[in-house]
């Protein structure tokens, strides 16, 4: 989940993290989740390990993920539309686009002096902008903790309620669909 806004209003986006951070535990996801700052934002990740082997070899991860993704913000939207709504620049989204595949662990904002950090949720409320300067970052390597089928539920509920990607081409060629 994509979490932008202006680096004035990094509490809100904070915030807006938190909502899904909770929403992800409520659904059972809770040791797999690590949070990127990516320098004007974050992006709560799930860790792709936390799906079974054999959910994957029934479901695209491509389904699995925008899925979950859909699927959490329409259990929150209310939510996050009250912090958005008070924001100037707020967007959460449900991206998959190449500038947000690329934003790599430590790597350097575009436009910024802030570096790309990873932490864990139990840091989100401590988060501070001060962890990503580059030359004195807190960078938590936590982030690479996952545990194996954790997310299978919620990936199983998603699919059901959401039904997989919206954006394939060529479901022919699409591994088993839902």
């Amino acid at each position: 989940m994509d979490i932008d806004g202006n680096l004035e209003e990094w509490k809100s986006i904070i915030e807006a993290s938190r909502i899904i951070v909770d929403e992800l535990e409520k659904l059972g996801i809770t040791k797999s989740v690590f949070i990127k700052w990516s320098g004007e934002g974050t992006h709560v990740h799930i860790h792709e390990r936390c799906f079974s082997s054999e959910l994957l070899s029934k479901y695209n991860p491509l389904d699995i993920a925008y899925s979950i993704v859909e699927y959490v913000l329409d259990r929150c939207r209310e939510r996050l539309a009250e912090i958005a709504s008070a924001s100037n620049a707020l967007k959460i989204e449900n991206e998959i686009d190449l500038k947000r595949v690329f934003t790599a662990p430590l790597s350097l904002h575009r436009r910024r002096d802030l570096c790309c950090i990873c932490f864990k949720p139990e840091a989100l409320d401590s988060f501070e902008v001060e962890w990503a300067d580059p030359l004195n970052f807190k960078h938590d390597s936590g982030w690479r903790e996952y545990v194996e089928g954790e997310g299978d539920e919620a990936a199983l509920k998603a699919l059901k309620s959401v039904g997989g990607y919206k954006g394939w081409v060529d479901t022919a060629n699409a591994k088993s669909r839902t």
